[in-house]
């Protein structure tokens, strides 16, 4: 372990009441690291987001399909985010994958996996047990698949994603 290098300042301070730690954190990407137990605050950050905006999503498009299209865009647009801001901002990882948009494809995903749930019967559903062991072969071959900490990869591009769709389908069928 390292000592944390990013300065404690203000910033930082005032960046965890006003849930945008992730956002400190891409911004202050060279200064290194705030410390292990800091740097975690980042996911919670775009989970608070989330489910602030979230309820303003429900009320301007209801609980219909509009509202299921919303979550279909918001998860291609943070697959979108990954990439391009990979392509844009190559030495900026943090910005590609703890900013933002770059996160809220998987609550997206977890979403439409409670609406898809809450609508379907898995009573005598034949696809149940199927739809389950799919995701959790998603979950699994992606996770062993991927080198998270290696070299150059894209990998953190769709990684997230696919991990979602795992993670939903076993929430649907199970």
């Amino acid at each position: 372990f390292e000592p944390p290098s990013a300065s404690h300042d203000g910033w930082f301070a005032a960046s965890f009441p006003t849930l945008m730690f992730n956002w400190l954190r891409v911004g202050r990407e060279t200064d290194g690291g705030f410390g292990l137990h800091w740097d975690v605050f980042w996911s919670l950050a775009v989970e608070e987001q989330f489910y602030l905006l979230f309820p303003l999503l429900l009320r301007w498009l209801g609980s219909g399909r509009k509202l299921v299209a919303a979550l279909i865009g918001i998860a291609v647009f943070g697959l979108g985010w990954r990439w391009l801001m990979s392509e844009l901002f190559p030495g900026r990882g943090l910005l590609s994958v703890t900013g933002s948009p770059a996160a809220f494809d998987q609550l997206a995903i977890g979403v439409l996996a409670c609406l898809a749930s809450r609508r379907l019967s898995r009573r005598s559903a034949w696809w149940a047990p199927p739809l389950v062991l799919v995701g959790t072969g998603l979950v699994v071959a992606t996770w062993m698949g991927t080198d998270f900490w290696g070299g150059p990869s894209h990998h953190h591009i769709w990684t997230q994603t696919v991990i979602a769709l795992g993670a939903g389908c076993v929430i649907v069928g199970g």
